[in-house]
């Protein structure tokens, strides 16, 4: 496998960190342990049994079409920052997704309204977005957003919800911070899905992303 060829197809600038470079990073403990750990077998049961501990549930087709897809995690710097990069092969097809350093300070108004399993996962990974668009995965948590900062019309019965997916299709997936079980699809051409399971819609969308 042509690491850098896959990281140049996927990322418009970017640089390769390896045991030759790492001195000039600053990792957390659990990127460094999955970063020298002996080999890829180990690397990816060790970002599995992360996922599996927040969402074994909630996404469990996700984390199942990584298990069966991963071959091969890379660290790397591009314009957006420090990132853990998953290299996943499907049939001919790879496609990419990455992590980006975790924010240490996570005392944010809005992290309080996510579960503690949820900001447990971003305690370790900020967000799991595709390279190319940052969209079709767990937003980056500076991309979380009040759902009246992303639109300027007024539907006061959404002003409590908070956007955590984006389609780049105009497709939004938002919960409610007073009770994340109520959650809602906003169409920025259609009438919204009120109602539906945050997870299932969630996971849904991930896969489709994955596999399309």
């Amino acid at each position: 496998m042509n690491t850098e060829k896959i990281l140049a197809e996927h990322f418009q600038k970017t640089t390769l960190i390896t045991s030759e470079n790492i001195m000039l990073y600053t990792f957390p403990k659990i990127w460094n342990q999955i970063f020298y750990a002996d080999d890829f077998e180990t690397k990816k049961n060790m970002v599995i049994n992360i996922w599996n501990s927040c969402f074994e549930i909630e996404l469990r087709r996700t984390i199942s079409f990584i298990s069966q897809n991963l071959i091969s995690i890379e660290f790397v710097e591009n314009n957006f920052g420090v990132s853990m990069v998953y290299i996943m092969k499907e049939d001919d097809r790879i496609v990419c997704m990455e992590s980006y350093l975790p924010i240490t300070n996570l005392n944010d108004t809005i992290l309080n309204h996510l579960p503690q399993k949820v900001l447990f996962f971003y305690s370790i990974f900020n967000g799991w977005t595709m390279p190319e668009t940052q969209f079709m995965g767990l937003l980056p948590l500076e991309s979380i957003k009040p759902f009246f900062e992303e639109h300027d019309d007024d539907y006061p019965k959404f002003k409590d919800f908070i956007v955590i997916f984006k389609n780049g299709g105009g497709g939004y997936l938002c919960f409610d911070k007073k009770n994340i079980n109520n959650a809602i699809v906003w169409w920025s051409d259609d009438v919204p899905m009120v109602n539906i399971n945050l997870w299932d819609f969630l996971d849904e969308w991930i896969l489709m992303g994955l596999t399309e």
